[in-house]
């Protein structure tokens, strides 16, 4: 059929249309069929849409708990060895910090720093001076001193037994209140650690001691202890014998504390001293140290600084400010501080047991069933080097 022929085909149709000529019934079929195949087509869309919207939502929600799943997995089966192989333990947790503002609302206005704290004239000498000193922070100094000799009796005791008569002597700055808070905060809760006899716990031995015939103000003495946990796993090869021990004794120091009412708030390998090492090269003789960051349970704690978070990672998320910080066991609240709303945590045991777990993982690479059962796998959050370990 040519141009011409098709062209007077459709004249006749439409004159015949206007005519009241009737079209063949075969044509009206082909119309409703087209009309019924585009109705039809449009309610499988209307009906599709809010099943397609659930169908992705439901795709995208099993995607995630698979790959949760998988992150589980890796950390339940104690990552890979080259993945282990790769975490910076030579990167030590630092304590953490609170910003200078926050640091004097916790305890109090901080003057300059200038000597060690003046001695006061007038008393009863209990140690005697050696001019050693152990160490230096920012509150203060640890010196080494011995017991001052009662009588002759006592000094040829400690002639014979001489590694006994020294001790450890820890000294604020002078006229510093925040140093002296501090320190006053510290004998706080060493003397309650001491009243509950707490045989893991450095225990105190003398506040406001008497050195050389001078009275030293808001100083105190408690054990020299010659090595620690961070010293032992780098100049000795660690035993895996020793698993055990350590993990009975600083668990016990903990519930002692705990059971004192205080949380520890800063448990890593050079805050966890011993005496010695026996035979099978265990360190003996384990007392928990370093007071300075512990808190009474139930108390709320303003949280550190956000800059901290990965470098002190022996400490749960839920002490740290920032973004990346988590709060696993939902214990944070904002708090209206001096007109300004802070964040803060409230002391819970459970982050001493997250940090006694990353303490074990740290010296021993191995995971504690008894801690993943109480505080669910994973419970912690990410901890370890670079927060790359999903403890406990």
């Amino acid at each position: 059929m040519n141009k011409l022929e098709i062209q007077y085909t459709m004249d006749v149709a439409l004159l015949s249309r206007r005519k009241g000529v009737k079209i063949p019934k075969i044509i009206y079929m082909k119309n409703r069929l087209r009309f019924l195949y585009v109705c039809l087509i449009s309610l499988l869309v209307v009906m599709l849409f809010p099943m397609a919207s659930t169908l992705l939502w439901l795709m995208a929600v099993t995607v995630t708990a698979m790959r949760q799943q998988d992150v589980e997995s890796l950390h339940e089966n104690h990552l890979q060895v080259d993945d282990v192989a790769k975490l910076n333990w030579t990167m030590r947790a630092v304590t953490p910090r609170w910003s200078p503002e926050d640091r004097a609302q916790q305890w109090g206005p901080r003057a300059p720093p200038s000597a060690m704290v003046q001695l006061q004239s007038g008393c009863t000498s209990t140690y005697q001076e050696t001019d050693v000193k152990l160490g230096e922070g920012a509150y203060g100094a640890v010196y080494k001193v011995k017991k001052a000799a009662a009588g002759w009796g006592d000094q040829l005791y400690r002639l014979w037994d001489s590694g006994s008569a020294y001790y450890a002597m820890k000294v604020p700055l002078e006229d510093d209140e925040e140093a002296e808070a501090a320190a006053a905060h510290e004998i706080s809760v060493m003397e309650a650690s001491t009243g509950h006899q707490c045989v893991n716990v450095l225990p105190l031995l003398e506040k406001d001691p008497c050195v050389d015939g001078k009275k030293m103000p808001n100083a105190f003495v408690t054990k020299l202890m010659p090595y620690d946990l961070d010293k032992w796993q780098r100049e000795y090869e660690v035993n895996m014998e020793c698993f055990q021990g350590i993990y009975d004794a600083v668990a016990s120091g903990l519930d002692c504390m705990h059971e004192a009412g205080y949380l520890h708030g800063d448990l890593k390998p050079d805050n966890v001293l011993f005496e010695s090492l026996d035979s099978s090269g265990c360190p003996v003789g384990i007392q928990l140290a370093d007071f300075g960051l512990s808190h009474q349970l139930g108390k709320l704690q303003m949280k550190f600084m956000s800059a901290d978070y990965m470098t002190s990672w022996h400490e749960a998320g839920t002490c740290f400010n920032g973004r990346m910080a988590k709060d696993p066991f939902g214990i944070t609240k904002r708090i209206k501080v001096n007109g300004k709303y802070k964040w803060h945590y409230v002391a819970d045991k459970r982050l001493d047991m997250c940090s006694l777990a990353m303490l074990m993982y740290e010296l021993f690479e191995r995971r504690i069933p008894a801690l993943q059962e109480t505080l669910g796998k994973g419970g912690c959050g990410p901890m370890g080097p670079e927060r790359k370990l999903k403890m406990p």
